[in-house]
Order: structure tokens, then C-alpha cells, then sequence
């Protein structure tokens, strides 16, 4: 049985389980811009992290919607505007 039908949650323990899960889908599209910018600009992986923090500063965008533009116009796609 897995252990995820054997526990029954508490609220707190729900929101913290569902918050942490958000988390790791927002670093996702993070790691995914990374990688978009190593592969355009042939830097590694701290020049692209560097370079998106800095393009989200110029910017004054989130890191996050920076990283989704980002994503989005690898893609072929207009960047929404947020």
C-alpha cells in the first residue's frame, strides 16, 4: 500500500505538501530557461542563470515570468505580457 493512501492529511500538512510541489514546478521552468539560454548563447550554466537574473532585473519582471518569456519565445511564440 502506498504510503500516500495509508496517511490522511491534515490541512496544514496539505498546504505544505501542495506548496512545495509548486515550488518544484516553478524551479522547473527556471532550469528550463537556463538550459534555453546555455543552448542559444553557448554559455554554462551559471553565465545563463546569471544572464536571466539580469535580464528579469533590466526588465523589472519576476525571475519567473522572465524564465517563461524566455521559454516561450525559444518556442517561436510571442512572450505574453504580464
Amino acid at each position: 500500500m502506498p504510503l500516500a493512501d495509508a496517511v490522511e492529511l491534515d490541512a496544514g500538512s496539505r498546504d505544505l505538501v501542495s506548496g512545495v510541489a509548486r515550488a518544484l514546478q516553478l524551479r522547473d521552468i527556471i532550469q528550463q530557461a537556463v538550459g534555453t539560454i546555455m543552448a542559444t548563447e553557448d554559455v554554462g550554466p551559471e553565465d545563463a542563470y546569471a544572464r536571466l537574473r539580469s535580464r528579469s532585473a533590466s526588465q523589472g519582471r519576476p525571475l519567473l515570468a522572465t524564465a517563461a518569456r524566455t521559454i516561450s519565445a525559444s518556442h517561436g511564440h510571442a512572450p505574453e505580457e504580464t
